[in-house]
């Protein structure tokens, strides 16, 4: 069977793991365009902060509430039939979507429906591409393609919001939901041409499935036990999961905070800047190697990261928000690649599947308490306690508006916040290795360790 027991065959050079990642970043960036596009079309045609909020939330749940279950049939399955079945669900809600606008029955439900399906299908297809880059890259070269990896996602993120905004405002929502269909054709493409796993036939998946069933609660629970036997894996994960909590409330907030004082083409273009940020990011992590050691890379990183977020929160001016997103996303590849290359190097191979969906689920896991905490934060908390420090404090010069005021307010609360969680964590050495962190090993039973390749 070609499957977790058969990885795919060890590669000479890095050809074909870059032609992977091209390939699937096209879908990726299909897959953004559109989701940008629908939230943007959703903010625009509801005027209602809380119901774009509501659909972001809407989308992150998939990521936390469905990563544990699918990561361990991912390990079961091949490669290849993992990412054909993602890409013909998206295709598949794209023409779905494309009846109903023809039909004249679209609404900002459909919208949130196509959302939430592209995010169950990326849910499933994260980290079925993390493991095919891991499988397809030589040990010797797992951190340049990680740092290629991360480049490719700078140019999805610089190329997503502005094309979503041109097609949006020129074609339609309907060319946006069929750029869906259009660029997940590719991945199909790319499964057979760069010659991915696949069965031979169906008995090989009912003997998938039929195992999968069988040792449901052992596999499940694999990604949660190897994580626990590393406990400085584990207080990365707390790490990552508390800085994504105060990443998640910018991000929701990034778009409406500029819709308040721009129009949608300039909105687009102060994001397209974030994706000049990770581009130079991850020219920066190609060309250096990133910062050493990996822990001094995601504490300096993070406050990077911080001082974005508080420039953003506090401009009124154009090129001041392209700044923050600059600076926001800029040392998101410093982050990224340490952090990535620590999992690469630690995780077997054969449970990836595993393993990084239990990771994708842990660190994901207050995405969703900061997108639905964004709404009662700006409304009750900052947005009246800014409106009653204007009193005696300009705050009309950063904040020429009121929705403006208490986003922004938000985005300085939120990015002090994040500033003193990480200068304590740096001071109580929470990354670094402890001595009751060796031989993770040792925690784990025989039965816990990944087979053997025959």
């Amino acid at each position: 069977m070609t499957g977790i027991d058969s990885p795919l065959p060890a590669q000479q050079g890095r050809a074909r793991p870059i032609a992977f990642l091209l390939v699937e970043g096209l879908a990726s960036l299909g897959n953004a365009m559109a989701v940008f596009a629908l939230e943007i079309w959703i903010y625009r045609s509801t005027g209602s902060y809380s119901l774009f909020a509501s659909v972001a939330l809407l989308g992150a749940l998939p990521g936390v509430l469905l990563s544990p279950l699918t990561g361990p049939l991912l390990d079961r399955l091949p490669r290849g039939v993992v990412l054909l079945a993602c890409s013909g669900t998206a295709i598949a809600l794209g023409l779905a979507c494309a009846l109903a606008l023809s039909r004249e029955t679209f609404s900002a439900a459909v919208a949130a429906s196509l959302i939430l399906g592209l995010a169950v299908v990326q849910t499933v297809r994260w980290p079925t591409l993390l493991a095919t880059v891991s499988e397809l890259a030589a040990p010797r070269d797992v951190e340049r393609i990680t740092a290629y990896e991360e480049s490719v996602e700078a140019a999805i993120s610089i190329a997503a919001p502005f094309l979503g905004v041109l097609v949006l405002s020129h074609a339609g929502i309907a060319a946006a939901v069929g750029i869906v269909a259009a660029t997940y054709s590719a991945s199909v493409v790319g499964v057979f041409a760069l010659r991915l796993p696949m069965f031979t036939d169906k008995a090989q998946l009912s003997a998938a499935l039929r195992g999968y069933a069988s040792n449901f609660r052992g596999d499940v629970a694999f990604g949660f036990r190897w994580i626990r036997a590393h406990p400085h894996m584990l207080r990365l994960l707390v790490f990552v999961g508390v800085l994504n909590l105060g990443a998640n409330i910018f991000v929701t907030m990034q778009s409406p905070y500029a819709l308040t004082l721009f129009d949608a083409p300039r909105v687009g273009l102060v994001s397209s800047m974030g994706g000049v940020g990770l581009a130079l990011g991850g020219l920066f992590v190609a060309l250096t190697g990133g910062l050493r050691p990996p822990t001094r890379a995601v504490y300096l990183g993070t406050l990077g990261i911080v001082s974005g977020i508080a420039i953003y929160g506090t401009s009124a001016s154009f090129a001041q928000c392209a700044g923050g997103v600059f600076l926001f996303t800029f040392f998101h590849p410093v982050v990224n690649t340490a952090m990535q290359v620590m999992w690469r190097q630690e995780a077997p191979v054969q449970k990836q599947g595993a393993i990084f969906s239990v990771r994708r689920m842990l660190t994901s896991a207050l995405g969703p308490v900061g997108i639905a905490a964004s709404i009662p934060l700006s409304r009750q908390v900052f947005g009246p306690a800014a409106q009653s420090a204007a009193a005696w404090l300009p705050v009309q010069r950063l904040w020429p508006h009121a929705a403006t005021l208490s986003l922004g307010a938000t985005l300085v609360a939120v990015s002090a916040a994040m500033a003193a969680m990480v200068l304590l964590f740096r001071r109580g050495r929470f990354l670094e290795l402890r001595g009751d962190d060796a031989n993770p090993l040792a925690r784990l039973s025989s039965t816990d360790l990944p087979p053997k390749s025959t």
